[in-house]
């Protein structure tokens, strides 16, 4: 992550410029190497006027339509926007429709007219500012996304000798049609994001069965972007649910639109089209911060009588695929241009950039009221007497690198103070006039607001091993008996911090210094990178989420024991990144690299995060897109992620960010057993009433496993005492804190234990208990992330509902509140002596656009009986776009047949396909399983956007199975080994899977 000072003297942009170019990597090389290809060259205006008449001719009134093709219903259907309020659809939609086409045609001009200075060689207008974006819909039927993708670069390739500039065929696809970015696909319809001349627009729209749409300045703006910056510009009058006076403030600025446009009725500001905050939108964390053990909740938006925190708050933005990587020099340069500088006539640049920009009173006023607000915004600023160049000297820019070569780049907008008094007003007006101008910018696709992420067991480590459903023992820990500690596995956690001489993670080994630097033979700490400062604070969430992963004590630092609050993995270590922003805040990296690459060096794979943001609550998020495209890159490593805990009261869609994310694995709260439990308490088979809920905002299933999270006892954090410990007896049962114990409850406890459970299936991998279930019955397999996930997905067991305390809402496998289960090892790993059931598992498989992969199942009564057939189907989506509506770009489908009877079992509890969710689990009932009976699992690859998919699959139950079939198993440290893809690629094609067409034919 590089911060840099925005707007400081032309010198120090230019240095940063340069560095920017040269920390770009391989793959920004090879782009400028493509580019030398397409090097400016000026033209004649003639030869402009015939490379861009195809423009002009669209432009012509009577071929408006043509870029027009996504009207503004279609677009509200793909992204999460506040179109439909800008243009005021509920006003009049025919208007709304009018004037949204009229954008359309207002943008294209634009990126035609910077074609054409471009071009014409006019100084100050590079190659990055004819790129404009467009939303691009292919309808193409019987297609893929991959083949509606190959017929853009097709259409492409046969028009490209008609362009006047040299644009190599590779630069097109490489840089225009391969960096499309999938904005939904589905079966009849896939739309793509991307960046590209009006030129090439105008030889696309030429397809059948193909719209084009110039992305506008509000389609890029989230949802909610502007009420949730106005909400927390003035708390006290949404806390009152005034109507008028958020509105107010700015009007006392001046503006020549009339009083009467300000807010009336109860809503606030709801005649400008600022939707009413209901006080219980509020988002709040679940956390126990003063140490007294106690379930409080303490809520993390803005204090009642609090104003903006410039620290608190960023804009994000998301750079347009394609966008050329060493533009990221010259951003804050153009965001400065575009806030500062003004017309002839004296006006701000960006607010003539809008076709309203010079109608009178009475024009606006027939306009949409939403749009009537913008006015009053630049008057207010950046059309102010004073301006904003006060405003724009406090910015400051983080620029993201891309997650892997090709993905978006994001950029943060964050401010050093806030003024006071009356310039307050100012500075709310010109922030609000900044978000509208970065969105005028052709690099930018898409534009939120976020704030600080928020931090959100003893019984714990035997509820996740069996389920706590009577299968095993009161408090039995049946993988540990079996030696499965955590032993070798490392967990990777970011947190508020680690009080790491606790005697759950004490050395007292000389030479330790929390610098980032791995060192495998501490104890339990093997990194600590201070990414902010290397403490903890008193009874810190850090500690206590590190305790219940793999907390062990070692009283004086050195010989270890038996505790009564052991970890779930006991004897795995940590690697933990400090992120602590103070109280329950967290400051985390911008740049995911730099947050999921904690641990890596020292063998993490498995990464821990219970925290999350719920400024977006239950949105696909720019923090969901960059976690998705880390994990999609990346698939050896599986993070593990806390919901949230805005559910009670069954709030649905309550979820935080990343939690909404594709590739991660989110996890719910259920309630604890034995000794854990208060009086009031159920028991495991119940939910925790403050565990968030879904879905998402696509329809997607999360949480997605539950673990045990309220009321766990595990290591607090004393931090001015050194080997602080566990005392003789455990505090008050539930809640409380002695000595070096303290109970706490939320989903920061649960995923934790989750993180645990996880590290334990991957040492029964890398240690050889599959198949058998005993150490060294197989050989080792290092499983990648997607292959443990699926193993906890696959053994996830009905809950009964959610404890309201007093009564209980009911739930049922797959809603959303337990999605797909409370975790139990035992009823997903076979592990000899202690079940009876057998697994088989299948990595690192990849499937080709449009064909399946089959593996046959075999029922056996003398294996086990009474046990259901369990199939999880896994995979790393490529990420989607922010705001998405449906955010599954490669769809692969999972079915379970009878292969007698031809009765077929959909996953997730449907009676047809799945295409929303990248976790897909069939369960047979043990009821339709005969022995003898031949059953097949077909992963199909339904719509991709690229050529294929790698998937995971765990199946479990009473199946013949001795692993003489395993497919794409990878030896630990074989990665880039050439003999063991050799030896891996025999396996496969002598194993007793196929591959099919799409009609059914073998080869």
């Amino acid at each position: 992550m590089r911060s840099l000072c925005l707007f400081a003297a032309a010198a120090a942009t230019a240095a940063v410029g340069a560095v920017g170019a040269d920390e770009a990597d391989d793959s920004g090389q090879q782009q400028r190497q493509r580019n030398q290809s397409n090097v400016r060259r000026k033209l004649s205006p003639s030869q402009v006027d015939r490379h861009m008449a195809p423009v002009h001719r669209l432009l012509q009134v009577d071929n408006n339509a043509d870029i027009q093709g996504v009207d503004i219903f279609e677009f509200s259907q793909i992204f999460e926007s506040d179109v439909e309020e800008e243009f005021g659809v509920k006003e009049s939609p025919q208007r709304a429709r009018n004037l949204w086409n009229d954008y359309a045609v207002w943008d294209y001009a634009v990126a035609a007219d910077a074609e054409t200075r471009y071009l014409l060689g006019v100084d100050g207008v590079e190659l990055s500012d004819v790129l404009y974006s467009y939303l691009i819909c292919s309808s193409v039927p019987n297609e893929s996304a991959r083949e509606r993708k190959e017929d853009i670069f097709r259409v492409l390739e046969l028009n490209v000798g008609n362009f006047e500039v040299d644009i190599r065929l590779d630069f097109i696809y490489e840089d225009v049609v391969r960096a499309l970015q999938v904005a939904i696909n589905e079966e009849d319809r896939t739309c793509f994001v991307g960046s590209m001349r009006a030129s090439v627009v105008a030889v696309i729209v030429g397809l059948d069965n193909v719209k084009v749409l110039p992305l506008n300045t509000w389609s890029k703006m989230r949802q909610g972007v502007v009420v949730e910056l106005l909400k927390r510009a003035y708390p006290e009058e949404f806390e009152d649910s005034m109507s008028s006076t958020a509105s107010d403030n700015l009007m006392d600025q001046g503006t020549s639109v009339s009083e009467s446009d300000a807010a009336q009725g109860s809503g606030v500001v709801d005649e400008d089209g600022l939707t009413q905050i209901e006080e219980d939108d509020k988002p709040g964390v679940w956390l126990d911060t003063d140490g007294s053990g106690e379930e409080t909740v303490i809520d993390d938006d803005l204090d009642s009588t609090a104003k903006v925190d410039g620290s608190d708050s960023s804009l994000e933005l998301v750079m347009c695929p394609g966008v050329p990587i060493e533009e990221l020099g010259r951003l804050g340069t153009k965001i400065k241009d575009f806030m500062t500088r003004t017309t002839d006539g004296g006006k701000s640049f960006v607010a003539s950039q809008t076709p309203y920009a010079d109608m009178t009173d009475a024009q606006l006023n027939d306009l949409p009221a939403r749009v009537r607000f913008w006015k009053k915004v630049f008057d207010a600023g950046i059309n102010s007497q004073d301006g904003c160049e006060s405003t724009v000297d406090r910015l400051v820019t983080t620029v993201t690198e891309a997650v892997n070569p090709g993905d978006s780049v994001g950029v943060s907008i964050s401010m050093t103070s806030v003024a006071t008094g009356d310039d307050y007003n100012t500075d709310v007006a010109c922030v609000l006039g900044l978000m509208f101008g970065v969105t005028l910018l052709p690099q930018v696709c898409s534009m939120e607001l976020t704030k600080k992420t928020n931090a959100f067991n003893d019984q714990a480590g035997s509820i996740v091993q069996t389920g706590g459903n009577g299968k095993a023992a009161s408090n039995a820990k049946p993988f540990w008996d079996a030696g499965l500690t955590g032993n070798g596995q490392v967990v990777a956690v970011s947190d508020t911090g680690l009080d790491f001489d606790h005697c759950h993670f004490w050395d007292a080994q000389p030479g330790w210094t929390p610098n980032g630097r791995t060192d495998t033979t501490r104890r339990k700490v093997v990194q600590y990178v201070p990414f902010v400062d290397a403490l903890d604070e008193q009874s810190g969430h850090g500690t206590h989420v590190a305790g219940t992963i793999a907390g062990r004590v070692a009283r004086q630092g050195q010989q270890e024991s038996e505790g009564q609050a052991d970890g779930v993995a006991r004897d795995a270590k940590i690697a933990f990144i400090d992120c602590s922003a103070g109280g329950s805040g967290l400051s985390i990296p911008g740049d995911k690299n730099t947050l999921l690459n904690t641990g890596v060096e020292a063998g993490a794979r498995i990464h821990s995060a219970s925290w999350g943001a719920t400024l977006n609550p239950y949105r696909y998020d720019t923090m969901a897109r960059d976690v998705d495209a880390y994990l999609a890159g990346n698939w050896d490593m599986l993070m593990i992620v806390a919901a949230g805990n805005s559910g009670r009261g069954d709030k649905a869609r309550t979820l935080g960010s990343p939690a909404t994310a594709k590739n991660v694995l989110a996890v719910g709260a259920g309630q604890s057993a034995g000794n854990d439990l208060t009086v009031s308490q159920r028991g495991a088979d119940y939910m925790a009433d403050f565990s968030s809920q879904g879905p998402t905002s696509d329809g997607r299933i999360a949480p997605q496993v539950i673990g045990p999270g309220q009321s766990i006892p595990s290591s607090n954090a004393i931090p001015s005492e050194t080997g602080e410990c566990e005392p003789n007896v455990l505090p008050q049962r539930g809640r409380g804190t002695s000595e070096g114990i303290t109970y706490k409850a939320g989903t920061s406890m649960a995923t934790p234990a989750v993180a645990g459970a996880a590290a334990l299936v991957r040492q029964y991998f890398v240690e050889g208990y599959y198949p058998g279930g005993s150490r060294n019955s197989g050989d080792p397999i290092d499983p990648s992330g997607t292959l443990v996930k699926a193993v906890l997905i696959n053994s996830g067991q009905t809950m009964i509902g959610k404890d309201n305390g007093g009564s209980v809402t009911q739930s049922s496998m797959y809603d959303s509140v337990q999605g797909f289960g409370r975790v139990s090892l035992l009823d997903s790993l076979r592990l000899q002596g202690r079940n009876r059931i057998a697994t088989r598992v299948v990595d690192r498989i990849t499937v080709p656009d449009g064909n399946r992969r089959g593996y046959q199942v075999l029922i056996n009564s003398t294996v086990c009986t009474g046990e259901d057939l369990r199939v999880s189907l896994v995979w790393a989506d490529p990420p989607g776009a922010s705001g998405c509506v449906r955010c599954l770009v490669n769809d692969l489908d999972l079915t379970v047949v009878n292969q007698a009877t031809g009765e077929t079992f959909h996953p997730n509890g449907r009676t047809s396909k799945d295409d929303l969710n990248n976790v897909e689990r069939v369960i047979v009932p043990s009821n339709k399983l005969l022995s003898g009976d031949s059953w097949m699992a077909t992963v199909t690859a339904a719509n991709l956007d690229r050529d294929e998919q790698q998937f995971s699959l765990a199946m479990s139950g009473c199946i013949s199975f001795d692993g003489s079939g395993d497919i794409g198993l990878r030896k630990p440290g074989a990665a880039n080994s050439i003999g063991s893809w050799l030896a891996a690629t025999v396996a496969m094609l002598s194993s007793a899977y196929f591959l099919l067409s799409e009609t059914g034919q073998f080869f």
